[in-house]
């Protein structure tokens, strides 16, 4: 072979090294894209584990290789490439819902409104709808109505509608229309004046409405934006036992960056709410794993009871933290809950299959939630006709009393919907902040 020959042969296998490099990181791109923020996620978990670890030399290597991968699965989900184009669509048709509903609220009443009278109508709407929720909100954490915030939450719906009904239907119209006849005003600023109050009604209950059904969305996908959970379906979800994990490890970063300041109430508050989060989080995550990778009634039912375990502990920590008032209990905790992390990670479910028992106050305040609500507002339904001002005869009332029977029965099946994050905390948003685990 010449000099020549062996040349070529070596361009030859240096191109091909070459091409099947690029096609390697084309095929493996997503994986490459997330690494710096998978060996962030790894490097920051572990530094907690290590520090809060009664292991001499740190975590185990089990517990190391749980974390890596857990760190993986979680920076692919984050860094998702189509997370930011889908939610700038979907901010993008929130914003055009939220300028439509004054638009589509002057065409229901089929009034002629200028530009102008649209966007006051629905700036006045937006504002009215802010402080029917902040009232029902404050209202919502007074017991006995703090144990029924899905009550709350329809009694703001019935408010709204029934002051849209007075102002159109009833003695609201009669009431502003004697008023404008007392001050002579001329027939086309009284129309106008009509068109304005009617769409101002029409546009608060819809804004009140849409809030709902927004929070309604957000509790069905686990206090998550769409985006994300679309992103959950697509990437796929880690396995069950790396969700509990990665829980645990959220809530243990996060109480180890607060540590200091434990001692403040509002610290306290704002670290219960999170935890709170990420354990229902957590719940609806791992049902919905085991439904993805075809679980059978059997294991739902397993991983269920299983689940509940690492929640129950979950609370006794919550507990435990709002009880606390220095930061050598608030180690205690953390030592604890690493503890629980590196048996998870070593021993798999073995100790949280174990039986644990609910505490008698949770039971007691799931059946007042689910029950006693329902059982109120379907006393209301049948006593309805007999309300003052209410005329049994009325062609409406029928249909109110059944509308109001029939939210009755389905509170029995959604009765543990929280108030918690999505729009009715619009104002002072509670649960996870994506920057808790940057």
């Amino acid at each position: 072979m010449t000099v020549m020959s062996a040349l070529r042969e070596e361009a030859k296998q240096q191109f091909r090294a070459l091409a099947i490099n690029l096609w390697l990181q084309t095929k493996h791109w997503p994986a490459f894209r997330v690494l710096p923020r998978a060996r962030l996620l790894y490097a920051t978990w572990l530094s907690v584990v290590s520090q809060h670890s009664a292991t001499p030399g740190g975590p185990a290597g089990p517990t190391a290789l749980t974390l890596r991968r857990i760190s993986i699965h979680s920076a692919i989900n984050d860094r998702w490439i189509y997370r930011t184009p889908l939610s700038v669509v979907g901010v993008g048709l929130s914003i055009s819902l939220l300028l439509a509903i004054p638009v589509f609220s002057a065409s229901f009443v089929d009034a002629q409104l200028p530009a102008g009278g649209v966007v006051a109508v629905g700036f006045g709407a937006i504002m009215s709808w802010m402080l029917l929720t902040l009232i029902f909100g404050a209202l919502a954490r007074i017991p006995p109505l703090s144990f029924a915030p899905l009550l709350v939450r329809l009694a703001e719906i019935g408010a709204s509608a029934l002051f849209a009904w007075w102002i159109i239907r009833g003695n609201g119209n009669a009431l502003l229309e004697s008023f404008m006849n007392r001050d002579s005003v001329a027939q086309s600023d009284r129309v106008l004046t009509l068109a304005i109050v009617h769409t101002f009604a029409i546009a608060t209950a819809l804004y009140v409405v849409g809030a709902f059904v927004v929070d309604f969305m957000f509790y069905i996908a686990g206090s998550r934006s769409p985006v994300e959970v679309l992103s959950r379906r697509i990437n796929g979800y880690p396995p069950p036992l790396h969700i509990a994990v990665e829980t645990y490890l959220c809530l243990i970063t996060y109480i180890d960056r607060s540590r200091s300041c434990m001692h403040k109430r509002a610290v306290k508050k704002a670290i219960v709410s999170i935890i709170r989060f990420h354990r229902s989080e957590m719940i609806l995550d791992i049902d919905r794993c085991v439904r993805s990778f075809g679980g059978s009634l059997e294991d739902k039912a397993l991983y269920r009871n299983r689940t509940e375990a690492v929640a129950c502990r979950l609370r006794d920590h919550e507990r435990k933290l709002l009880d606390s008032s220095t930061p050598r209990e608030v180690d205690s905790v953390l030592q604890e809950m690493t503890s629980e992390v590196e048996s998870l990670c070593v021993n798999g479910w073995q100790e949280a299959s174990a039986q644990v028992k609910r505490d008698l106050r949770v039971h007691l305040a799931g059946f007042v939630r689910r029950v006693v609500p329902a059982i109120g507002l379907a006393a209301l339904g049948f006593f309805y006709p007999q309300l003052p001002t209410v005329d049994p005869a009325g062609s409406g009332t029928g249909a109110v009393q059944a509308t109001i029977i029939a939210a009755a029965i389905a509170l029995l099946f959604a009765s543990d919907l929280p108030l918690d994050g999505g729009v009715a905390n619009f104002l002072g948003r509670r649960g996870r902040g994506r920057s808790e685990r940057d």
